[in-house]
Order: C-alpha cells, then structure tokens, then sequence
C-alpha cells in the first residue's frame, strides 16, 4: 500500500526540481530557421546555434547557448511594422531581454538573425 504514494510523492518532487512549477509563468517560444523552399544543390549544411525565447508577458528574454558575434534582434507586429529591433554583440553578452509589458494585445514575429542565419517565431500577448 506503501509503494503507490511513494511513487506519486517521488514523481511531485522530480516535477518541482525540474522547474516545473518555477518556469510555469514563461512561455517559450519555438524559433525556427528559415530557409529557402528551393535550396541550392550545392548549398552546405546550416550550423544553428541553440537561440531561446521566452516571455512572462513582461518581458521578452532571448538567450544565446553560445557567441555569434552580432545579432539582430526584431519583433515586427501582425502589420510588419517593427516595434522593436537591436542589434547585439553576442560577445559581450548571452542574455538579452526586450520590455514588452506595454505592447497592445495582438500576434507579433521575433526574429534573431546572425551571419547568414535567420531564426523566426511567433507569439500571442
């Protein structure tokens, strides 16, 4: 009889130590690279660096696993306008964080571009 609720308590703590209560609040936002739809036969392979995007509603929080040099940072309303966009010396800074607690309910694109690489996401505030 011992045996279910151990199990049921071992389960709830590997929950909590894996952030799943922590990070409940942050929604991650899947970036994707985009590419040609014809792509060129002699075309190399794409080395994409692991770029992370999450947001609290607050505040949007873009995290580079490791340096590509300069990035562009741009998030573009449902019109394509750009509302916000900078470029980042990802040498001298991984994490880089966007304010976007003020912005009007509504669809907008984030886009991280480096070198010949341009990743791309969507998310709803």
């Amino acid at each position: 009889m011992k045996r279910p609720y151990q199990l049921i308590i071992f389960f709830f703590f590997c929950f909590l130590y894996s952030g799943g209560i922590v990070s409940a609040n942050n929604i991650e936002i899947p970036l994707s690279p985009t590419l040609p739809t014809i792509p060129h036969p002699h075309t190399k392979a794409i080395n994409v660096i692991s770029v992370t995007a999450t947001t609290d509603g607050e505040e949007l929080a873009i995290l580079f696993s490791s340096s590509v040099n300069v990035s562009t940072i741009t998030l573009t309303n449902e019109t394509g306008e750009i509302i916000y966009q900078e470029t980042v010396n990802t040498n001298a800074v991984l994490d880089f964080y966007i304010p976007v607690g003020g912005l009007d309910n509504g669809n907008y694109t984030l886009t991280v571009q480096y070198n010949s690489t341009l990743l791309s996401g969507y998310i709803t505030f």
